[in-house]
């Protein structure tokens, strides 16, 4: 979930003062605790 602060530089595409929509995925699975931070590092990683 990206949140938006005074810091924030997010990637973006399209021009300032223009709706622009994009294809998105929603990725949601179920793991043991052990593996979340693995997990995680591996869909970062194949992004």
């Amino acid at each position: 979930m990206f949140s938006f602060n005074l810091t924030t530089r997010p990637l973006f595409l399209g021009t300032r003062e223009q709706l622009k929509t994009v294809e998105e995925y929603r990725v949601e699975m179920i793991c043991k605790s052990d593996v979340v931070e693995s997990v995680i590092a591996a869909l970062k990683e194949i992004n």
